[in-house]
């Protein structure tokens, strides 16, 4: 099993997502449709009014959205951490940023086993 599915199901299983928001800004953060569904309100940089604006659905792949924002539509949790802690934008800069969100992640919640080994 790959790690970063590994981190996906401990974010998932452990409840870990609102904290993970929390950490990089997001405020309002929430349950609805009986969990299935994290939304949170960006970051106060982000001057965004709507407090349902960054969305996790609570599935195997931890999909993400920002409905505010057209220049990210959708993507992974490791994806939504770059967009929002790390400034990256665009497919390439996104995929190129996954290292440090997983870092982010690990480093946040103690993760360091995942972190040996070449980037």
């Amino acid at each position: 099993m790959s790690d970063l599915k590994i981190i996906r199901d401990r974010l998932r299983d452990f409840d870990k997502i609102e904290r993970l928001l929390e950490s990089i800004g997001c405020e309002y953060i929430k349950e609805e449709q009986r969990g299935s569904l994290i939304t949170a309100q960006l970051p106060e940089k982000y001057n965004s009014p709507n407090k349902r604006s960054v969305q996790v659905k609570m599935n195997t792949s931890l999909s993400s959205v920002i409905r505010s924002r057209g220049d990210f539509s959708g993507g992974s949790i490791f994806d939504l951490i770059s967009y929002i802690h790390f400034d990256k934008r665009g497919e390439e800069e996104l995929t190129k940023s996954l290292y440090k969100a997983k870092e982010y992640i690990c480093g946040l919640f103690g993760w360091n086993e995942f972190m040996k080994g070449d980037k």
